[in-house]
């Protein structure tokens, strides 16, 4: 697995969507006074961030939920405030879907009852 797709960081174990609104715009105010650190973040999740652009609370949004693995701000605010939408971790690399098709076709094979419900759940 490349560093792209594992997540910079792990959220914590109760995160807060405030707490995380609250970085987003400290990352955008960082990112506008030139900070490189920032900036190379924007680089880094971004995916079409050019440097060039002033960027948007929503942008800096995006870079938070991506350094946690979530592919977008609204699938990291639903995991957080627990409303029942399932997400997962946006994984860049396909080895990582290749492994879950063989997990499923593995559970498949088994013919057990709970084998379709788990493959309904994570297809």
């Amino acid at each position: 697995m490349s560093a792209e797709s594992v997540p910079a960081q792990k959220l914590p174990a109760r995160p807060n969507l405030d707490q995380q609104r609250k970085r987003a715009r400290e990352l955008l105010n960082a990112a506008r006074a030139g900070d490189p650190e920032a900036l190379r973040r924007f680089h880094r999740h971004h995916p079409r961030f050019a440097g060039k652009a002033t960027p948007r609370l929503a942008d800096a949004q995006l870079v938070i939920a991506r350094e946690y693995g979530f592919p977008s701000w609204p699938k990291l605010a639903a995991h957080i405030r627990g409303d029942g939408q399932r997400t997962r971790p946006f994984v860049a690399e396909p080895a990582y879907y290749e492994e879950r098709a063989q997990g499923l076709l593995a559970v498949r094979q088994q013919r057990l009852p709970e084998s379709v419900a788990q493959i309904r759940a994570w297809h």
